[in-house]
């Protein structure tokens, strides 16, 4: 006999046509006190500052690893000039770390709650910014850059689910936002700084952030899903009316028990590998985190400054990567605003197809070499780039994680997607040099273009 409930899910499966918005927490909107977007945003805001810390850790390669390879009079230290494998592994351990600590995020959290692994995420970073600050050779700095990565992953998951956890359905959408905007900010926080500071400054003035993060954590609250989890009901209702601003929380905490006695008593009917739909949510996710790595976003993040040095662009290199920083910042603004207002499918494709096109054109400048009056081509090419990355394909990916995962393996699939994420950005960032000796500069970005490309032919 034909189990109607397995077909049910098969046929109801999200499409890259048919994707609506998918609120992943089961509140629904009640009218909360004056305050209640006040305390929201405020606590959001803080728990945000894990995600400047993120862009921090991932923004600092760019000014850093120029300095340490073309010594320029910003680099007043003992180490450099560094070789291109040195700047390869200073680059692409920060993602190392990263895939290593993705395991650990999902148990941390669940065991210790949101707020306490927050803070035990700030050890690593402050721990790995001080090693960096005051390294006198490679081996620190390595290290340094893996005890980063393992902080920022922590910081990348636990940080969305809290501030997804304390706020309203009316407001998670705008609240939510707040993390990928932080990030960028604190990218362009560090390209901007480190135009005219060394990176071992760079460093020390980074230790403050996770510092500050530490403090603000402990004068915030557990989440209410979280708190209910653990049996701590009482608990939870003080924190709804805190946040909520409103004695008159007993419905959404009644729905919050409700909601987490279903997922207790949901039984798994066969395994992974027996389920159609399931398989097909995890090959989405491995397509898209994929291309989302392999069309070059992380190696032109990593090494901005150092590619337009070598393009031979016509201002400073590190005013360029400042530029493209700023043109990320300013149309995420846009994109958080936007993105779940549109059509999935023909954003993803017009976000790749320009991707690709923008990498094509920049290998192109590199294999004809035109000279100096064309040296403002690399700046147009990257900022081209960025702007379609973070217009589709860099947002979309995050959210299409939660409209396709089924709640059934929606911690596996997370998990996935995070794993092949991390995992491809240090693939690319580790053999950007590599690359370049192979394939030469022409070569390394057709091949992010001809990426882009296939992904753009897949979302078609």
């Amino acid at each position: 006999m034909e189990n109607t409930s397995d077909r049910e899910t098969v046929d109801t499966f999200p499409t890259l046509d048919t994707l609506d918005t998918l609120d992943t927490v089961p509140l629904l909107s009640r009218p909360h006190g004056s305050r209640a977007f006040q305390r929201q945003a405020v606590a959001s805001i803080g728990v945000a500052t894990g995600a400047i810390s993120m862009g921090l850790a991932l923004g600092w390669s760019s000014p850093a690893v120029h300095q340490l390879q073309f010594l320029d009079n910003l680099n007043t230290t003992q180490i450099g000039p560094i070789s291109d494998k040195q700047a390869a592994w200073v680059g692409s351990l920060v993602t190392l770390g990263a895939f290593i600590s993705v395991p650990l995020a999902g148990h941390l959290m669940e065991r210790y709650g949101r707020r306490i692994t927050i803070i035990l995420a700030c050890l690593p970073m402050i721990l790995g910014w001080v090693s960096i600050a005051t390294s006198t050779g490679m081996l620190w700095m390595y290290i340094g850059r893996l005890l980063t990565g393992v902080a920022l992953s922590l910081y990348s998951v636990v940080v969305p689910v809290y501030i997804g956890e304390i706020a309203s359905t009316h407001l998670r959408g705008t609240l939510s936002s707040l993390f990928q905007l932080h990030c960028v900010a604190g990218l362009v926080i560090m390209y901007g700084v480190g135009v005219d500071v060394c990176w071992r400054y760079l460093a020390y003035g980074a230790i403050a952030l996770p510092c500050v993060t530490v403090v603000i954590m402990l004068t915030l609250h557990e989440t209410p899903n979280w708190l209910v989890k653990n049996g701590r009901f009482e608990e939870a209702r003080r924190v709804l009316i805190h946040f909520r601003d409103t004695e008159d929380v007993s419905d959404e905490l009644d729905e919050l028990i409700g909601s987490h006695q279903t997922k207790q008593t949901e039984v798994v009917k066969k395994p992974i590998y027996k389920d159609n739909a399931a398989l097909k949510v995890i090959f989405y996710m491995l397509v898209m985190m994929m291309t989302n790595q392999l069309c070059g976003i992380n190696v032109v993040l990593t090494f901005t400054v150092s590619i337009f040095h070598t393009a031979g662009v016509s201002i400073r290199p590190q005013l360029a990567g400042l530029c493209v920083g700023l043109v990320m910042f300013l149309v995420t603004i846009i994109a958080t605003q936007t993105i779940r207002r549109v059509n999935r499918r023909p954003l993803l494709f017009f976000s790749l197809f320009f991707c690709s096109l923008s990498m094509i054109s920049f290998g192109f400048y590199f294999h004809i070499s035109p000279g100096p009056s064309y040296s403002w081509v690399p700046i147009v090419c990257l900022v081209l780039f960025i702007l379609s990355f973070s217009l589709g394909l860099g947002p979309l990916c995050m959210v299409l994680v939660g409209d396709f995962s089924l709640p059934r393996i929606a911690s596996l699939a997370g998990t996935i997607a995070a794993l092949t994420n991390w995992g491809f950005a240090f693939l690319t960032t580790f053999a950007y040099s590599d690359m370049q000796q192979v394939f030469g500069l022409a070569g390394t970005f057709w091949f992010y273009g001809a990426c882009s490309a296939a992904g753009a032919v897949f979302v078609w």
